[in-house]
């Protein structure tokens, strides 16, 4: 079973990185063309006509607009920051997006980090980072939340906590609901634990932990 979930988490990554090169490739580049050519076209306008230099205006922005959700969208499928730059620049990134896009005050903190770690407990960690704050979103949409990252010899740890209106958690594991199910399959993926504290009114913390080196 557990090889069945590992298996079904990988395709389901490779998934997304073909649905965020799609997108990249094809409709992305292609309202940047749009753009430039509503860029040409208002320079090309009268003056006087400026109903139509209005008009032409406001299409450049919803084409801006667009374009910049069509890019968050493929940073949400696929981090190009977790894959060129590595766990603590993609987990800053995705805390600074957080904070800019959804008014959350988000405090990032990261010790012990410089070599890289292994690429499917980098995904795991940042995808479960981004699951908790986007249930912070859906469901709490209190700040401030804090993100903590740490490295040991032996382990790595993340803790996501926010002081919002937290759950029940026998209900949410009957329910199966905020997407723990996925984070515990992934997290096991990687022989790694999560726990889960939560109670209505108090708030919620999530707490990974992934050892390094992996058992036999």
């Amino acid at each position: 079973m557990r090889d069945l979930s590992g298996r079904l988490i990988s395709v389901q990554d490779a998934e997304r990185r073909r649905i965020a090169r799609e997108l990249h490739e094809e409709l992305n580049q292609r309202v940047a063309i749009l753009s430039i050519e509503l860029d040409q076209l208002y320079q090309e306008i009268p003056e006087g006509l400026n109903g139509a230099r209005t008009l032409v205006k406001d299409m450049r922005v919803q084409a801006h607009e667009i374009s910049s959700g069509i890019g968050r969208l493929i940073d949400n499928l696929h981090c190009a920051r977790l894959e060129h730059l590595g766990l603590v620049a993609a987990l800053k990134g995705l805390c600074c997006d957080f904070s800019k896009h959804q008014g959350l005050k988000i405090e990032f903190r990261h010790a012990g980090f410089s070599p890289a770690l292994p690429k499917d407990i980098e995904l795991c960690i940042f995808r479960i980072a981004q699951e908790s704050l986007q249930n912070v979103i859906k469901h709490s949409g209190a700040s401030p939340v804090l993100v903590v990252l740490e490295k040991t010899d032996q382990s790595v740890r993340l803790s996501v906590s926010d002081e919002g209106c937290g759950f029940d958690e026998e209900s949410a594991r009957i329910k199966g609901g905020l997407g723990l199910i996925g984070m515990r399959e992934r997290v096991r993926h990687v022989g790694g634990d999560i726990f889960i504290h939560s109670q209505p009114s108090r708030g919620t913390q999530i707490d990974v932990s992934v050892p390094l080196e992996r058992k036999a």
